[in-house]
């Protein structure tokens, strides 16, 4: 059973799921009409979920920052083919090889990095915000 089906939450606004779910009246209805759904009371809960959704969304971005820049690398390569008659500069297989050791255990890395000092502290990216946009 969806939300909008339930003749209960048609008029549960998000802050009303949440002022639902403080006051202890967990019903299945607002779980579902909520955005976020506490497992506790407590609000170091939420301060420790938005620092981990800092570090995971810093990580992510730096690894396909890393990620493009050697793709490029690998792009302007093969080009010098064709303009100074050399052979194939790198097959199918080579890149893939050279992709797998250079991004697999690096992504595993990037993924683990610790949060910065300074994660808390950052304004809120706008919604819209694109992971690559905004400077990189």
């Amino acid at each position: 059973m969806t939300v909008s089906a339930d003749p209960r939450a048609r008029g549960l606004t998000g802050a009303e799921a949440a002022r639902l779910l403080a006051d202890h009246g967990r019903t299945e209805v607002a779980r579902q009409a909520a955005d976020l759904v506490l497992a506790d009371d407590e609000f170091t809960t939420v301060v420790g979920a938005v620092e981990e959704g800092h570090r995971v969304y810093d990580n992510i971005r730096r690894f396909l920052v890393f990620g493009l820049s050697g793709g490029a690398a690998e792009i302007l390569v093969m080009p010098a083919d064709p303009l100074f008659v050399l052979a194939l500069p790198l097959r199918a297989g080579q890149i893939l090889w050279i992709n797998l050791l250079t991004h697999g255990l690096t992504g595993v890395a990037m993924g683990a990095e610790p949060a910065s000092a300074d994660a808390m502290t950052q304004p809120p990216r706008p919604p819209d915000q694109h992971i690559l946009g905004s400077g990189v």
